[in-house]
């Protein structure tokens, strides 16, 4: 049969041709949805995989599905998937590449400054699978040798998430208003929740509209505390028995003690350097 052009797979039985951004999107909004296309999912990575020189953007979106998959978000699972798109998708998300476009504003860097402010230490642009967060937050001591109190070594999935933070300063690229109604977050921000929620991260979100009614810096203090601390007591919705816990839980395997745990947090959540 005929063959792809670079820059395109092949779909179906037919001669219809995709660029490889398109058939990523489609793998991307599949998982969104939760749309569950077994046969179509596991041919669109096959021919993905074969592919030369995959553009950023399609990387970005692999990346995402991934991770969407790996999390449960997905209605497909990489045994659907098969062995081998299963082992290229973990090497698309081990491949170094450029996480999404950075979008730094003098909103963001007035939030910063006022956590600052509230003695909220953070890092910027924290890296995590294929997003970056505007600010993040472990527990405030890097230092710590020894659990915090309220840390639970027989549910370290757990303790970890009340140590961890993110804030994000919501632009007017992450919302969109349909005639005139109340403010809602575009679909690309909504899998974005979710799937760092799935990763046991609570995020805190700083909408602009939100911001711009502040008056004053005590205002915004008031505003970012109260924000802060509604993150950090939030619960997660239940795993449904994931795999972490289930290890956690197990009699027969010691959980991972809370350094050990800070440890693995340091290296998935990993800042990246300025040159």
């Amino acid at each position: 049969g005929p063959q792809p052009e670079d820059g395109a797979v092949a779909q179906g039985t037919g001669n219809l041709m995709l660029p490889q951004k398109t058939a990523a999107n489609v793998l991307l909004a599949l998982s969104y949805f939760s749309v569950r296309k077994p046969e179509l999912q596991r041919r669109l990575v096959h021919e993905l995989l074969r592919a030369r020189d995959l553009p950023q953007e399609a990387i970005y979106q692999l990346k995402t599905f991934e991770m969407a998959v790996r999390l449960g978000h997905a209605s497909v699972s990489f045994q659907d998937l098969g062995g081998l798109a299963a082992r290229w998708l973990f090497s698309v998300r081990q491949a170094a590449s450029t996480p999404e476009e950075l979008t730094g504003s003098a909103f963001a860097d007035e939030v910063s400054a006022v956590a600052k402010g509230i003695s909220w230490h953070h890092q910027p642009e924290v890296e995590v699978g294929p997003y970056l967060l505007d600010f993040a937050a472990v527990h405030g001591d890097s230092t710590l040798q020894h659990a915090p109190e309220g840390w639970d070594e027989s549910k370290p999935g757990r303790s970890l998430a009340r140590f961890c933070v993110a804030l994000e300063a919501d632009g007017p690229t992450h919302l969109y208003r349909p005639h005139g109604r109340p403010w809602h977050w575009t679909s690309t921000s909504k899998l974005r929740h979710r799937l760092l929620s799935a990763m046991r991260i609570r995020v805190a979100h700083v909408p602009f509209y939100d911001w711009l009614q502040l008056e004053g810096l005590s205002q915004k203090e008031a505003y970012l505390t109260e924000l802060l601390l509604q993150a950090q007591n939030r619960e997660f919705p239940s795993l449904g028995g994931g795999s972490e816990e289930r290890r956690s839980d197990s009699k027969s395997q010691k959980p991972a003690t809370f350094v050990q745990r800070r440890a693995a947090l340091d290296e998935l959540l990993s800042v990246p350097r300025v040159e």
